[in-house]
């Protein structure tokens, strides 16, 4: 069985800025500018900011001043790194309990994270904010892009020291919400079968925020027919009271009574529909969630998208409209995905097989050795 995100643990992203898009990432943080249609304005005033950001020009004058005490002859690319930047989430089972935390424990524990990460990369906090005017919960964080020696954070980051932040992260949230698990390590998912697509790009999906919104709206229609469907049915238990009394009375009320029968018998016609829609809407609904859970979606080159091992089954158009631009923008997003990785994986059997030639340059042979060597970068 393959292993799924675990829905009850905290995330943590992180990745280096260059000074433009540390520039960026600050003016989001801080909501300063136009704002992404994502971000509901009417909310942003429940935002906080924990740690008040530096000046840049401050940041890079310290920064050129410990290379410098780190003996660094070299000057400082303007392109370099001034920041590392990062991302506090969780997942979908674990957030109502976080957030039901008062806003004090929240931002405690964020605090406590973010100052613990710095600690540990010896470095330095330069911002914390929170975030509530978005779909879900998160916290956005920076830090100093070099630590205290001198060094490029980046240096010292790996997949071992990546999983051990991840574990880190897991330890101190719990202490404030008990209920937060630690993340599926990426191995034990690849091990139950899980696509690499869905490990290593697992927060790519969380950027198609529409999906969610879809399949909200989609389970809000759901409950609109359900209760449709009970309101019908007690309109129909009042009418057959009703008929218990008439049929007591006169021919006159009788032939009144043949109406209301008519109209129940209508009645029940209409809920009896409905209801067979509602259950085909939520079993289409639930086969179109678990195959994308589970990629048993395809596309073909017109673009249009077939749940597999469906055979005469058709979705029900409602749900097919609803959740058409979702999905597809999700396929093509990891088929782009998929063809990148076939390239990356060509790349490599081409540089192997340089390598094995026993007249290559030392000096390239090297270089190649280190570039199979160099680990992949921390993703955001």
């Amino acid at each position: 069985m393959t292993l799924q995100a675990n829905a009850k643990a905290a995330c943590l992203r992180i990745k280096t800025c260059s000074p433009a898009k540390a520039r960026y990432q600050r003016r989001h943080d801080m909501r300063v500018g136009k704002l992404p249609d994502y971000v509901d304005a009417s909310r942003s005033h429940l935002n906080r900011c924990l740690v008040s950001p530096r000046p840049f020009p401050e940041i890079t004058s310290e920064i050129d001043s410990l290379r410098a005490n780190a003996g660094c002859k070299r000057k400082r690319k303007t392109n370099a790194a001034i920041v590392m930047v990062g991302v506090i989430g969780f997942g979908r089972d674990v957030q109502p309990d976080f957030c039901a935390l008062s806003e004090k424990e929240q931002d405690a524990a964020i605090l406590t994270l973010v100052k613990t990460l710095a600690r540990r990369l010896e470095t330095l906090v330069e911002s914390v904010d929170i975030h509530r005017d978005e779909s879900a919960f998160h916290a956005h964080f920076s830090l100093r892009a070099y630590n205290h020696h001198g060094r490029p954070l980046t240096a010292c980051l790996n997949p071992s020291l990546m999983s051990d932040l991840q574990s880190l992260t897991c330890d101190i949230l719990s202490g404030f919400c008990p209920m937060i698990e630690r993340g599926h390590r990426k191995a034990e998912r690849l091990a139950s079968g899980a696509a690499m697509a869905d490990v290593v790009h697992r927060s790519v999906r969380r950027l198609h925020s529409d999906l969610p919104i879809e399949i909200a709206h989609a389970e809000a229609t759901r409950d609109e027919i359900v209760a449709a469907s009970d309101l019908a049915a007690r309109e129909r238990d009042a009418i057959e009271a009703q008929i218990s009394d008439l049929k007591m009375q006169s021919e006159e009320e009788k032939r009144a009574l043949a109406q209301t029968e008519q109209r129940v018998a209508d009645i029940e016609a209409r809920a009896k529909t409905v209801q067979q829609k509602s259950r085909i809407m939520v079993a289409d609904f639930n086969r179109v969630a678990t195959a994308l859970s589970t990629g048993r979606i395809t596309i073909d080159t017109d673009g249009h998208w077939q749940l597999a091992d469906m055979g005469n089954h058709v979705i029900d158009t409602g749900v097919r409209e609803a959740m058409t631009r979702p999905v597809i923008k999700l396929l093509r997003r990891q088929q782009a995905i998929d063809a990148e990785w076939q390239q990356t994986r060509a790349l490599r059997s081409q540089l192997e097989e340089l390598l094995s030639q026993p007249d290559l340059d030392a000096d390239l042979r090297r270089t190649g050795e280190n570039l199979l060597a160099e680990p992949s970068p921390p993703m955001f």
